[in-house]
């Protein structure tokens, strides 16, 4: 049985993610794109003001308010431009708040991951609107009851 005390904190979880991105993307080449490249809209995804492409996006699915949060503001910060999937899209507000609010680039999308049309229509749009996927991180916890 899990405690609240077992589960990490959202500093904690972010800390860990640091210390694994240190490793990744050594400091001497870490790049940061402009902030003002997209105006998105929670769960619609806006084309890039002049038709600008990234070439460095992030899609991290289950971007919840621990482990998919921190994974979202750590690709944030190496200037990817995050596409955060969550199932219900409005909780999404805060993440989208706080990583523009320290100069990263974040598309929001609700998306239920567990139907595969829609991850379809996720993957079209994200590749049409925004730029290639160059990392997907599946971190949901949808409670899937049948096999996989």
């Amino acid at each position: 049985s899990t405690t609240m005390a077992s589960i990490p904190s959202r500093e904690a979880a972010k800390a860990r993610i640091s210390r694994i991105f240190s490793h990744v993307f050594p400091k001497n080449t870490r790049s940061r794109q402009s902030s003002t490249m997209m105006r998105p809209v929670v769960g619609v995804a806006e084309p890039a003001s002049g038709g600008l492409m990234s070439d460095r996006v992030a899609l991290v699915v289950g971007a919840g308010a621990a482990t998919g949060s921190a994974v979202a503001h750590a690709f944030a910060s190496e200037g990817y431009h995050v596409c955060a999937v969550r199932r219900n899209g409005n909780k999404l507000v805060e993440l989208v708040k706080s990583i523009r609010e320290s100069g990263g680039i974040i598309t929001p999308f609700g998306v239920d991951c567990r139907k595969e049309e829609e991850v379809i229509r996720l993957i079209e749009e994200v590749e049409a609107k925004i730029g290639p996927i160059k990392v997907c991180v599946h971190n949901i916890g949808a409670n899937v009851r049948f096999s996989i």
